[in-house]
């Protein structure tokens, strides 16, 4: 099922800024951002992630990262990337707050390991970002994959073109960025809304479970 997924009012979002400048240090009005928020643990390739935001290539664009959430590898990734001006760090936050972030980022970092179980599945984390027109930079092969490239959502990293290389296209063009970013919210209107996904979930239960019924009722 989808995320339960709520807007945030221009009321509220402002409320939320000056949070996120008196205690995280940054002010998301400003520069272009790319943000991870969930769980810092084994669950994702954050080796990839942090060569990639150490490359030097990056070090000339003018832009920020913003990383939120709590985890095992959390105390590690602060440690190999506290002396980026650029990169900020931040515990669990609310609800509001993580949607303000989200309507004043451009891009959503998904390094999902390639297991078996993301690699078959669309995560929740996906169909936020479709919603809020994030484009995906991400390497998870399977069905993610399979969905950036079939409509055109988002950046995927592989051997020819590594996370480096797809974050800074997404920061350089923003032509292509906002064709991403409208191709993401289409897709979320067509594909996942709570409506959508339900009605297809009764008609499954439906054609399935129905027809046992009526096998029953022939006896």
């Amino acid at each position: 099922l989808v995320p339960n997924i709520k807007e945030i009012s221009e009321k509220k979002l402002y409320e939320n800024l000056s949070w996120w400048k008196k205690k995280v240090g940054i002010d998301i009005t400003q520069k272009n951002k790319v943000i991870f928020a969930g769980n810092i643990n084994n669950a994702y390739d954050f080796d990839s992630l942090i060569l990639a935001l150490l490359n030097p290539k990056l070090e000339k664009i003018n832009f920020e990262v913003v990383i939120c959430g709590e985890g095992d590898r959390k105390g590690e990734l602060e440690e190999k990337l506290n002396h980026k001006k650029n990169i900020f760090f931040s515990n669990w936050i609310d609800y509001e707050k993580l949607l303000a972030l989200k309507k004043l980022s451009i891009a959503t970092l998904a390094p999902y390991r390639n297991t078996f179980d993301f690699q078959m599945s669309i995560p929740n984390k996906i169909i936020d970002s479709l919603f809020f027109g994030l484009p995906i930079i991400t390497s998870l092969t399977g069905e993610v994959e399979n969905l950036i490239k079939e409509y055109n959502v988002g950046y995927f990293c592989d051997k020819k073109f590594s996370w480096a290389d797809q974050i800074e296209l997404c920061l350089n063009d923003s032509k292509k960025r906002m064709i991403i970013s409208n191709n993401a919210k289409v897709l979320y209107r067509q594909k996942f809304t709570s409506d959508l996904v339900y009605g297809k979930f009764v008609e499954f239960v439906e054609k399935k479970y129905g027809k046992k019924r009526d096998a029953k009722k022939s006896f």
